[in-house]
């Protein structure tokens, strides 16, 4: 069974970290794929550690990265990347802006399961100006 890792910067992110994780259950809906979650706290000078520990200890999927100190959402990025012992891995902010289950319809276990859908040669491709050039169009 393919293992998905999911990368997941926190900083300061304490009041949303529960409701992101309670959508992760969306998830359960791709009983093929295995999933982690590598969460890494990016330094936070709130809760968001306690909140961490607290759902790991209900949820045996969950890893923690603690840095040391604010590195910055990049390098935030890589250690939970380094840590993440997945097949793939999706790197994803708990800040609900994508719910965890837009993340499904990344992932293709099954390469090449079906036909690459092709421009049919007759059609006529649509040109757009390109914001910023210098070239005027008339009409």
């Amino acid at each position: 069974m393919p293992r998905i890792s999911f990368a997941l910067p926190v900083f300061n992110e304490q009041s949303g970290i529960d409701a992101f994780h309670a959508m992760t259950e969306a998830l359960t809906a791709r009983p093929d794929l295995d999933v982690e979650f590598v969460y890494v706290n990016d330094g936070s000078l709130d809760e968001s550690l306690a909140r961490l520990i607290a759902l790991q200890r209900a949820d045996a999927r969950i890893r923690i990265v603690d840095l040391s100190r604010n590195f910055g959402h990049q390098l935030a990025i890589t250690a939970g990347i380094e840590h993440c012992t997945g097949d793939a891995v999706v790197i994803m902010d708990t800040d609900l802006q994508d719910p965890p289950a837009v993340s499904l319809e990344l992932v293709a276990v099954d390469v090449g399961a079906g036909p690459i859908q092709r421009r049919s040669p007759g059609r006529p491709r649509r040109r757009r100006p390109v914001p910023g050039s210098t070239r005027s169009r008339s009409r």
